[in-house]
């Protein structure tokens, strides 16, 4: 039995439309929770001038807590030109997002678990007080990301291979 030409269009057209949807969707995860309180105005994120920036209170406000601090010497981070042995970043985490900064300001750093499934890059300015934009990064980290020639292009992908310190 052939099956008519015109049965199989409208269904690879409505798979299609699906799919578009779906990646257009709301990211179900923390920092998008996060957003939408900050946009509606529902919170508001404290500035401190001491270099932390908005850190204390973004962990805050994720629920991660600062005693789940680690101090990777990876240069696998978009701020890989200020890290160093005397500058590490620091990596707070709990079971639904990770956050890196590197000390003094700069940029935080934000690695969602989505609910729909896989992880989401978020990036947030750390030195302008008042302004708190968090910027979804525009890929999902995975193995195809991160080839050789992709971490040439985006140091993020470095967390495959990781440069010597010096």
């Amino acid at each position: 039995m052939k099956t008519p030409l015109l049965l199989i269009v409208p269904l690879a057209l409505a798979a299609v439309a699906v799919a578009r949807a779906d990646n257009e969707a709301e990211a179900t995860n923390v920092v998008a929770a996060l957003e939408a309180k900050l946009a509606k105005g529902e919170i508001k994120l404290a500035y401190a001038a001491d270099g932390h920036g908005y850190l204390e209170s973004v962990l805050r406000e994720l629920k991660v807590s600062p005693e789940s601090q680690v101090l990777p010497f990876t240069r696998s981070s978009l701020q890989f030109d200020r890290i160093s042995p005397k500058t590490p970043r620091t990596v707070y985490f709990n079971d639904d997002v990770a956050v890196g900064a590197v000390y003094p300001g700069g940029l935080i750093e934000i690695l969602a678990n989505d609910r729909r499934g896989g992880m989401l890059f978020y990036t947030m300015d750390n030195n302008t007080p008042g302004i708190w934009a968090i910027s979804r990064l525009p890929i999902r980290p995975s193995p195809m990301n991160c080839r050789p020639r992709a971490a040439r292009l985006w140091p993020a992908c470095r967390t495959v291979s990781n440069p010597p310190m010096r």
